[in-house]
């Protein structure tokens, strides 16, 4: 089941967000995240500067000039209700306040999504019943080192929604599952999983460096700006499910919050987005070491279901699927 769905959803407020923002209260960590993290000291803290990706100018280079138009992110509550025309042919709407949801499980998976960047390779993007997360499939994502370059860098993603067609607002959730296979070799390159671009290096984005997850967010491409915080391990041969909870911002009152099967391991406020239109999201791989041959490794495969947007009404569990 897919949908792309109308959100004429009211923008619900947070609950409390920050109102200053300076560098040191950029990541703050709320009473569950740090008994969450407790157990595993290195989830939820951030590694600084010094660990800051040498691949950042880059992917950069690699993604392009900022998109233009769309939806501001200083928009009112009337132009946050924005009708949307899906982008498939499923017109059905969800009561639970998902605006976007693929569980591989359809003729055609990622019919209704914005865009597939998979190039001219027939092994890109399929579909497999082994391994599937709840379903009877999963998607299987394959990007190699030799493998043409798709939009000047080495990708295979499908762009889920686009904030400049007004699929989203500023409070948004999202949601997908991984699966890592037990010979995904550790790299000191980074893959990018998950970002939300509106041009350039990635404002927010996913990548898993050295066996580890890492949100890497700011709102400029200045190194002042950008914060690197460590998600934890990787499981190679299982599911992991994320969800994400985001406030849009460029400003103070930015937020993301981030839960690892069902476990709240993040919530950080301040910027997490350039100034100008909403980002789009994009899952998959992006590697820009594979374009300049700087890998360890020549291949990255990876499979996705259960991925799923939600508006301002969503909640923890139907993100899950539950």
């Amino acid at each position: 089941m897919k949908n792309l769905i109308k959100p004429f959803l009211p923008i619900a407020l947070f609950g409390v967000l920050a109102t200053s923002c300076d560098k040191n209260e950029m990541d703050e960590m709320t009473p569950a995240t740090q008994e969450t993290t407790m157990g595993n000291p290195e989830a939820g803290e951030e590694f600084g500067e010094s660990g800051a990706d040498s691949s950042l100018a880059g992917e950069a280079a690699d993604m392009g000039a900022p998109e233009m138009g769309g939806q501001e992110t200083g928009f009112t509550e009337n132009n946050a209700d924005t009708d949307i025309t899906p982008m498939g042919t499923t017109t059905a709407r969800t009561a639970n306040g998902l605006i976007y949801e693929e569980t591989m499980e359809g003729a055609n998976p990622f019919a209704t999504a914005h865009e597939v960047e998979k190039g001219s390779m027939p092994y890109g993007i399929t579909y497999v019943t082994n391994p599937a997360f709840k379903g009877r499939k999963a998607a299987r994502f394959e990007l190699r080192e030799t493998d043409p370059l798709e939009s000047t860098g080495k990708r295979v993603e499908v762009t889920v929604v686009k904030g400049s067609e007004g699929h989203i607002t500023k409070n948004t959730w999202y949601s997908f599952s991984q699966f890592l296979p037990t010979d995904y070799a550790k790299d000191n390159q980074p893959e990018i999983i998950n970002q939300w671009f509106q041009g350039n290096s990635p404002a927010t984005a996913i990548r898993i460096k050295n066996d580890r997850y890492y949100l890497h967010t700011g709102n400029s491409l200045s190194p002042d700006n950008r914060k690197y915080v460590d998600l934890g391990p990787v499981k190679k041969g299982q599911w992991t499910q994320f969800v994400l909870h985001f406030n849009h911002s460029n400003g103070p009152d930015g937020l993301i919050e981030v839960w690892k099967d069902g476990q709240k391991v993040l919530t950080h406020r301040g910027g997490n987005m350039y100034p100008g239109i909403l980002p789009k999201w994009k899952v998959g791989v992006y590697k820009h070491a594979f374009k300049n041959n700087s890998s360890a490794v020549d291949k990255r495969v990876l499979y996705y279901d259960d991925i799923r947007v939600g508006g301002p009404n969503a909640t923890l569990a139907q993100m899950m699927g539950r």
